[in-house]
């Protein structure tokens, strides 16, 4: 379908026409391909973790991305493994059971931190091209006088939790 457009000169008194072809709306939005879709699936089904679909070529690139991402729900998939995961069902559901187990790496995290003396700033899963998973952390040390207080603290209430009482 083709509409005109009537633009005015300004300068002379006659008026330029302009053609331009108008697309039924179904040509203009392009479809999604299979790995975008999986993308936003991914994104509706883990709301709380934040995704990106990249592939690091050194350590460094790694060391960079891990620096820039405050806080805890963080994963990154490998481009490659999203198209894998779109062609392989059984990839895909192993995929989601690492998703689902996200928790338990932030836990295991949070304890490497403390037992190290240190405050853990950031953590996220990197799953490469193979499904493989890796798990990055940021932390930074915790000022002595600061680690004192939370021992002081865990010991003080350690009566009242159930790990702070044996069992005879």
């Amino acid at each position: 379908m083709k509409i005109q457009e009537t633009i005015p000169n300004d300068f002379s008194t006659r008026n330029l026409v302009r053609t331009r072809s108008i697309q039924p709306e179904e040509k203009r939005t392009r479809e999604l391909s299979t790995s975008e879709k999986l993308m936003e699936e991914l994104r509706n089904n883990y709301k709380n973790i934040q995704f990106d679909f990249v592939d690091f070529k050194n350590d460094s690139q790694l060391k960079e991305y891990a620096m820039s991402k405050p806080g805890m729900n963080h994963v990154a998939i490998s481009k490659e493994l999203l198209n894998k995961m779109a062609e392989d069902e059984k990839l895909y559901t192993e995929v989601k059971e690492i998703l689902s187990s996200l928790s338990k790496y932030q836990e295991n995290s949070m304890i490497e931190a403390y037992l190290s003396g240190k405050k853990l700033n950031g953590m996220g899963l990197v799953l490469d091209e193979n499904g493989e998973v890796s798990k990055w952390t940021n932390m930074e040390e915790i000022p002595e006088d600061v680690q004192r207080e939370l021992d002081a603290y865990l010991a003080e209430n350690a009566e009242t939790s159930l790990y702070g009482h044996s069992i005879v």
